[in-house]
């Protein structure tokens, strides 16, 4: 799902916003054959009825879904935005330790940075990557080897293992969600339960007009597979149409290039 999501999530689209109202259209023609000959009219009240419930129950779980998974989409940027930020800080702060020292931070940040960029593909299909991980240990040796005199000197040394264990969690983090997504099984369950659900009383709301009713399930079920695309595509915020991307770590190394 992750790489059909991150090579071919316009196809995963289509396939999914005119699959739903197809699959729709071709259950309203079996039932309709099936039921040609029974008298749906008097039965219409008590259908429309259960149909507005049902379409009640699906706008709820919908807008459920919808704010859960775009708190964690939002959350997961700011995280990924803030990581970078924190992880450059060290090599802003790197000045106190002074001489060569200082340069060295700056390298090993700077690698780290262009090795998160680089295999950033790797990370968004939760594969882990040897490079990134080469990377910290490379920047956590520099740290260690430190030998801080003052108490400012020291106070960087802390902190700056303190971001790169920060940022160590936060990869491990995105590798998970990469992998895994946002939303549990019961609540795909339920969504997709009660989008079945929706489509399925909107074929049993048998109107005299064919024709009119068929256009009734289309436009349902475009709307019902426009919904389950986004709900699968915020899902999965390291691919798809609405990945989050490594902007911070971009403008990061756009800052250390244009350094003297």
């Amino acid at each position: 799902m992750v790489v059909l999501l991150q090579g071919y999530a316009w196809v995963a689209g289509v396939v999914v916003v005119l699959g739903t109202p197809a699959v729709g259209l071709g259950l309203l023609f079996l039932i309709r054959r099936a039921s040609s000959k029974r008298p749906y009219q008097p039965h219409n009240a008590v259908l429309a009825g259960c149909l507005g419930f049902v379409g009640t129950i699906y706008a709820i779980t919908s807008v459920f879904t919808m704010f859960h998974e775009l708190g964690g989409y939002d959350r997961l940027r700011q995280d990924l935005r803030k990581e970078a930020f924190v992880v450059a800080s060290i090599a802003m702060d790197s000045p106190v330790m002074g001489g060569p020292a200082q340069q060295r931070i700056e390298d090993a940040v700077r690698a780290y940075n262009e090795a998160v960029l680089a295999e950033w593909p790797r990370t968004a299909r939760g594969e882990f990557s040897t490079r990134v991980e080469t990377a910290r240990k490379q920047l956590v040796g520099e740290l260690a080897v430190l030998q801080p005199q003052t108490e400012v000197q020291r106070t960087f040394v802390s902190e700056a293992l303190k971001a790169v264990q920060g940022a160590t969690a936060g990869q491990e983090y995105q590798l998970f969600v990469a992998r895994s997504g946002l939303l549990e099984a019961v609540v795909w369950c339920a969504l997709l339960v009660s989008a079945a659900a929706a489509l399925l009383f909107c074929c049993l709301f048998r109107l005299r007009e064919g024709r009119l009713q068929a256009l009734l399930v289309t436009v349902i079920g475009l709307v019902v597979g426009s919904n389950l695309f986004l709900v699968l595509d915020l899902s999965y915020p390291m691919a798809g149409l609405l990945s989050v991307s490594p902007d911070g770590y971009a403008e990061v190394m756009d800052l250390f290039l244009r350094r003297p």
